[in-house]
């Protein structure tokens, strides 16, 4: 008989131990699931989403610099303040500058900043979405560098989204 108490205490021990050890786990697997769901979301919108750059146009003495963006992903594209957009150039003086430019709302950009100068579709302007990049439109990305590019220079421009997806163009004046 006492054999038979010790082993219904003992029972009930491990059974609260066990019971209390998997509600104890339940949080951190319930968040350890939704993390996973998190990246795997992450990671289809970056398979999704690509940009290229075709073209471009520096005008004035070298200040400014317009490069046209193409939306070929299938994820529209926007929260241009979370954009970056890195240039690395040539000055007059043949020093090499490397510039992070800040986003700027305004129609003309002051000095080393970026700002959205048209999303058109088809030569057209946007007319659906204003404001949002869209599969199958392109943006035209006005810079205003400042010292201005160099005459007979080759340089680089590398304009990147929110989620990480970069193009790079090589521009020349």
């Amino acid at each position: 008989m006492e054999n038979a108490v010790i082993a219904i205490i003992t029972i009930v021990i491990i059974l609260t131990g066990t019971l209390t050890l998997f509600l104890s786990a339940f949080p951190s697997i319930d968040t350890l699931s939704d993390s996973w769901k998190q990246m795997t979301q992450q990671a289809v919108e970056l398979r999704r989403t690509e940009i290229t750059s075709d073209d471009y146009t520096v005008s004035g003495d070298g200040e400014q610099v317009e490069i046209m963006v193409n939306n070929n992903g299938e994820v529209s594209l926007s929260n241009f303040t979370s954009w970056d957009v890195i240039v690395q150039y040539y000055t007059d003086n043949s020093s090499c500058s490397v510039k992070w430019l800040s986003y700027t709302s305004s129609a003309l950009p002051e000095d080393n900043e970026w700002t959205v100068n048209g999303i058109y579709f088809n030569g057209n302007a946007e007319t659906i979405e204003p404001d949002i990049l869209n599969p199958g439109e392109e943006m035209k990305v006005l810079m205003q560098l400042n010292p201005s590019v160099g005459n007979n220079s080759t340089n680089r421009a590398t304009i990147s989204t929110p989620n990480g997806i970069a193009t790079q163009i090589i521009f020349q004046r």
